[in-house]
This record gives C-alpha cells, sequence and structure tokens, in this order.
C-alpha cells in the first residue's frame, strides 16, 4: 500500500528464492525491497534470523517451518500466515511476540506488519526469548523425550518393562544373541559401551 517506505523495509529470503515466490514478488512490485541470499550454510542462515526484526513464515499444513522453531529460539518477532489448529496454538504460546494471519488475507497481514513497522519505529517491538520455550525444546530435552519415545516402542514391540531388559540381536550369519542386559540401571536413552538391542 505504499504505507512504508521503501528505504526503511527491506524482505529477505534466505536461500535461493522459487520460481513462485519471484512471480509474486514480481506481480506485487517488490523488487526494490526484496533480496534472496542464494545458497548459505546453516550458521549464516542463523545469524541473518537473529539480526531480522519480524520473521514472516508461512505454515502449510502438514508442515511446520524449522525457521518458525528457530525465530522463537532468537526470540524474533514473527509474523504467521497459518491456518487454525496445532501449530497456530505453539506460536500463541512460545513467540514472545506474534502476529497470526490466516492463509490469504492480505488485509490481516497489511495491518500486521504497518503495527510491527510502527512499533519497530517507535523502539517498541520487543524481542524476548520466551524460557519456557527454551527449556522445553533445547537439543537435550528434544533428545531425551525421542529417546524416551524410542525406548517405549522397541520396548512395547519386544515385551520389556524397560530398556535393562533388552538383550543383544545376533550378529552374523548362525550367531547366537547375547544374553547379557544392555546394562544393570541403565536407561536406553543413556547408552553405554557397543551394546545394541
Amino acid at each position: 500500500s505504499g504505507a512504508i517506505p521503501a528505504d526503511r523495509v527491506e524482505f529477505l529470503w534466505v536461500g535461493p528464492a522459487p520460481k513462485w515466490l519471484r512471480s509474486r514478488i514480481e506481480t506485487l512490485g517488490l523488487q526494490p525491497v526484496f533480496r534472496a541470499t542464494g545458497h548459505v550454510r546453516r550458521e549464516e542462515a542463523a545469524r541473518q534470523l537473529r539480526r531480522t526484526s519480524v520473521l514472516v513464515v508461512r505454515i502449510v499444513r502438514p508442515c511446520l517451518s524449522t525457521k518458525l522453531f528457530e525465530g522463537m529460539a532468537a526470540g524474533v518477532p514473527i509474523l504467521a500466515t497459518i491456518e487454525e489448529g496445532e501449530a497456530e496454538g505453539l506460536v500463541r504460546r512460545y513467540s514472545g511476540t506474534h502476529y497470526i494471519v490466516r492463509p490469504g488475507d492480505a488485509r490481516a497481514a497489511e495491518v500486521a506488519l504497518l503495527d510491527a513497522f510502527g512499533r519497530w519505529e517507535l523502539g517498541t517491538l520487543p524481542r524476548r526469548a520466551n524460557w519456557t520455550y527454551l527449556k522445553e525444546f533445547n537439543k537435550r530435552a528434544l533428545t531425551g523425550a525421542f529417546s524416551r519415545v524410542l525406548e517405549e516402542v522397541v520396548c512395547d514391540a519386544k515385551g520389556l518393562r524397560n530398556a535393562s531388559e533388552m538383550v543383544g540381536v545376533q550378529r552374523g550369519a548362525g550367531a547366537k544373541a547375547s544374553q547379557a542386559p544392555l546394562g544393570t540401571g541403565q536407561r536406553f536413552s543413556q547408552p553405554r559401551g557397543g551394546a545394541s538391542c
């Protein structure tokens, strides 16, 4: 709508811009304020994300963008075009500052961008990490949760109460299965040595 001066905004696409996006940018006349980085290393993508003022993400079922999670971890304000549902709940719960827009609602997207720009100019657009998110979604917590699910699935399939009852699998043709337990009191989520299940 021209309400944001072109010299005060840049739409940055991290990665090579797909054909559909380039076409849309051209249709909207946004070429002067659009830039795509092309292929970049993960570290550079993360650096660009941390320095952005507002992360705009388009969530399409059933996929969730990793950029959404990285943005929430960095405390970057998020404008998400997203359907009602679980993904929206994640954004509302864990994003410190967010705007939710339904797909196809151009007017709501415009209002959200204008609000974010106005707050950014005034210095009142907060960047704040959600400590609950950081606690629940750090690599250690996610790895622990995954290993607990994996342990449950494997133990259920083998009819075991827990991973300490697990025995090694056959190795090589005709080899006998090891009867040694994984380890006294050890959990599958804390593997030791070369034990396998």
